[in-house]
């Protein structure tokens, strides 16, 4: 499913080249098709001189000067979050003007959840138990912060290359079973399929607890060690 995900991409982007001087819904009139950076496809580009984004790039292409990411519904579901310690989400709460409190919240009861035994590492957003976006407040919180994941960069950093549309398709053929997603029907179409974890591994810091005391104190609010190893790091995707 991978595999088929990556090469609908190229397949999409020769098509929308293809296209140009066209009216093609759901994007209107094909003016110009350009790379995640703005260098503009010519008519008759082929599918393998297409260029992949890196993935500091939240856009995959520019249709008519608007940068888009390319999802396909034949991929393999990617993580809308992927392995992110407090640390990190702290920051990305800075730049979209929030405070982490309430996700501190969310992520307490889940950890009292998981303990009790009401649920195992993941939760999803249907769930009865879940209490990530339990209420309006909170949903409306976890948007601000999904969208900046979604369009604007990582935990790490944000994206060179944000993104302001999410075209998601089933076929990069038939514009028919094409959908333009924006900061908020992208977030409410994905959020009945969301699925919430905290995990180890990835995301926590290798030779965790043997950190700095300042980035512990940052990361250890959500850490617990659990089933042999420490945990810490929020994870999500859909399914």
């Amino acid at each position: 499913m991978v595999n088929v995900g990556e090469q609908d991409e190229p397949r999409l982007i020769e098509n929308l080249v293809s296209m140009k001087g066209r009216r093609v819904e759901p994007l209107g009139e094909i003016v110009s098709v350009a790379t995640y950076d703005g260098i503009k496809y010519q008519v008759g580009i082929q599918r393998n001189r297409i260029w992949k984004a890196p993935t500091s790039a939240k856009r995959d292409v520019m249709i008519n000067g608007k940068g888009y990411s390319l999802k396909s519904t034949r991929a393999a579901p990617p993580a809308i979050v992927n392995h992110t310690t407090r640390d990190k989400w702290i920051r990305v709460c800075s730049v979209v003007g929030l405070r982490i409190d309430m996700l501190d919240e969310m992520v307490s009861e889940y950890w009292k959840l998981r303990i009790d035994g009401k649920t195992g590492e993941d939760i999803r957003s249907s769930s009865t138990y879940c209490p990530f976006g339990n209420n309006v407040q909170r949903r409306e919180y976890l948007r601000t912060l999904i969208n900046y994941f979604l369009f604007d960069g990582t935990g790490a950093q944000d994206s060179p290359y944000p993104a302001e549309y999410i075209l998601e398709f089933t076929d990069p053929l038939i514009p028919s079973t094409w959908r333009i997603l924006n900061k908020r029907s992208a977030f409410d179409s994905l959020w009945p399929k969301m699925v919430f974890s905290v995990r180890s591994k990835k995301g926590m810091p290798p030779n965790y607890p043997n950190i700095s005391a300042t980035k512990k104190a940052l990361i250890d609010p959500w850490v617990r060690h659990i089933d042999g190893d420490y945990r810490g790091s929020l994870h999500i995707r859909t399914r």
